[in-house]
């Protein structure tokens, strides 16, 4: 992202902004907040509403003035020019409101539902491989030892049962290859509910890919697993496994009581959640917050990176740690029992504190958190 949005200034500008337009602010704001404008855009909308209020003011002053006709007319025109691409930029926020309250395609159309339910041996199955379009997954814990999906789809733009049914078979495609379980979707006006029973076993690998659509799991072992959306989150709760890799174009990520050895965890628009245990913990979001909770002492590396959001970091109490937290603008606060820190601020232009309670040659957590536009707390567990 070639600049980031300054939330502070946006702050700064809907309380001086006071009535006036307010409407068009809070649009943006929640579109930025939920993830469907970049900090560019958010940025650019706003300068082009401030343009627009400033055109409207000197619009006023210049009626209760006489001026030359030939100024006037000038005036007028470019007024008249940027006025009428402000509305283009106010109607593309109406629309993107929209867009966003129809989903990921036009849910205007009329759809026919479509209900389909596959099973199969868990022990057929090893590797999990799933590329959708529209769709989201949710695995749940099963008992016994099949693997059971039961699949509510809607096909758009179609009003007869049977056609519609022809389409969406054509559209999902369900079967295991070797031990692999795969779930593909190809056509755009096809969406689908993945509900999935899994036996609790061990699986070795999971690849979960969706564009529109969430990822929600709880009680399930995957070895190694990678998991991306464009437009949706990730939750994983009762989580275990080795490596995981998540990353959410638009959307917040979630991991609630999860063990593993490794995460990287990516997001540009939304917030990242951690709570449990792991060796090697990297986070990095463009626009939102990130927030950890470390239970184990023997956690070896902490990276959180944010452009422009707050990071809170809470590790065990008696855990050994050595790190460094810098900040553009915003605050650091260290609160670690038996922990040294040392402020190295920069000029004032950059906050830096270094912070440990572990000897040269002792080993401990080592830890790196770096935001831009945001404030870092690192706290012990209560």
């Amino acid at each position: 992202m070639a600049h980031v949005l300054n939330i502070s200034k946006i702050e700064l500008r809907c309380e001086r902004g006071g009535s006036f337009m307010s409407e068009e602010r809070n649009k943006i704001l929640k579109l930025l907040e939920e993830g469907h404008l970049t900090a560019d855009e958010a940025e650019k909308l706003l300068d082009a509403l401030d343009n627009k209020n400033e055109a409207n003011q000197d619009s006023k002053k210049d009626n209760r003035q006489s001026e030359s006709s030939e100024k006037n007319s000038f005036q007028n025109t470019v007024k008249k020019d940027f006025k009428s691409f402000t509305d283009g930029l106010m109607n593309f926020i109406d629309d993107t409101i929209q867009r966003v309250k129809e989903g990921p395609f036009e849910f205007s159309f009329n759809h026919v539902s479509v209900k389909r339910k596959y099973e199969f041996s868990s022990e057929e199955v090893n590797h999990l491989n799933f590329d959708l379009t529209n769709s989201s997954v949710e695995f749940l814990p099963a008992e016994g030892e099949t693997v059971t999906i039961q699949c509510n789809g809607k096909v758009y733009k179609e009003d007869d049962q049977e056609t519609a049914e022809k389409i969406f078979d054509s559209s999902l495609s369900v079967g295991i290859t070797n031990d692999k379980l795969h779930i593909d979707q190809e056509q755009k006006n096809v969406s689908a509910e993945l509900v999935i029973h899994m036996p609790k076993k061990v699986y070795e690998q999971a690849y979960i890919k969706t564009v529109n659509g969430s990822v929600k799991s709880r009680s399930v072992q995957l070895n190694v697993a990678r998991i991306t959306t464009v437009n949706g989150s990730v939750r994983l709760g009762d989580y275990e496994g080795d490596m995981l890799y998540v990353e959410a174009k638009h959307g917040s990520i979630k991991l609630d009581d999860v063990k593993v050895s490794k995460a990287k965890l990516e997001t540009t628009t939304g917030s990242i959640y951690y709570d449990g245990k792991v060796d090697y913990l990297d986070a990095d979001v463009t626009t939102g917050s990130v927030r950890a909770y470390l239970y184990n002492t023997d956690a070896q590396r902490v990276d959180l990176k944010t452009a422009t959001g707050s990071t809170q970091l809470y590790l065990p109490k008696d855990i050994k740690v050595k790190g460094n937290a810098n900040t553009s603008v915003g605050s650091i606060d260290v609160n670690l029992p038996e922990v040294v820190v040392n402020k190295m601020d920069q000029h004032m232009v950059k906050k830096m504190v270094h912070f440990y309670n572990v000897a040269e040659n002792e080993s401990g957590l080592d830890v790196d958190i770096e935001t831009k536009t945001g404030s870092i707390r690192i706290y012990s567990l209560s």
